[in-house]
């Protein structure tokens, strides 16, 4: 039982540390996909300007899930 019980504890302190946490994006905008460009969905899309290069997300993308260059947009 003891046993148990310490391993309950730890992982429900474990489960409350973040490991991360998210950025605090202070200039977006939430608007319909059509709006904002004329190719997208009309879904709610999140906008906001990415300070990185142009293609490190995508490239990023690419290596961690191993697409090589398929289905990347």
């Amino acid at each position: 039982m003891k046993n148990v019980f310490l391993v309950v504890i730890l992982v429900f302190v474990q489960s409350c540390i973040p490991l991360r946490v998210a950025p605090n994006i202070q200039d977006y905008k939430i608007t319909k996909g059509k709006t904002f460009k004329r190719g997208l969905t009309k879904h709610h899309v999140f906008i906001f300007e990415d300070p990185k290069d142009e293609s490190e997300f995508y490239n990023y993308v690419d290596v961690k899930y191993q697409l090589y260059n398929i289905d990347v947009f």
